[in-house]
């Protein structure tokens, strides 16, 4: 009768081992955090955000899950800076200053998104100040394109 306890015990312990074996190779944590490793892996950083950050959400305590949200943010935030500054050689602002405002969001600690965001808005501006200006011309409106002008270089 022991014998037969013996080797149902070696049984279950052999089972358990094999499932814990299998459970561990199943991946780790939820399909959000795979994806988001996936993401990351192929340099889409803002899907790799949102899939990390429901990672977390779905496992509040997991500081690998944190750590992994914290680097792609920061690699986000270094793409969108990146293109607005690309943007900005281009003269296309607006697009900038928005690509400029997303890599603030994702990355505080950047000083030049925020000086970014600053300067693009300044051309903004300006761009907008210089086409009022070229409206008062056409009008004749010489005094007034004038002061549209003046304005538009207090910003460049």
């Amino acid at each position: 009768m022991s014998q037969g306890i013996a080797k149902k015990c070696r049984r279950w312990i052999y089972g358990a081992l094999l499932l814990v074996f299998f459970a561990g190779c199943a991946g780790t944590g939820p399909a959000s955090f795979q994806d988001g490793q996936q993401f990351f892996q192929a340099g889409n950083y803002d899907r790799a955000v949102v899939a990390y950050t429901k990672a977390v959400e779905e496992s509040p305590d997991n500081p690998e899950y944190m750590m992994r949200l914290s680097f792609a943010k920061a690699r986000a935030a270094m793409t969108h800076k990146e293109r607005a500054e690309q943007l900005m050689e281009e003269e296309l602002y607006e697009k900038a200053l928005t690509e400029y405002q997303i890599a603030a969001q994702l990355d505080s600690t950047i000083e030049a998104s925020a000086v970014g965001i600053d300067v693009a808005r300044d051309h903004v501006e300006a761009v907008k100040l210089v086409a009022e200006g070229e409206e008062f011309l056409l009008k004749r409106r010489v005094n007034q394109a004038k002061k549209a002008a003046d304005l538009a270089l207090q910003f460049v």
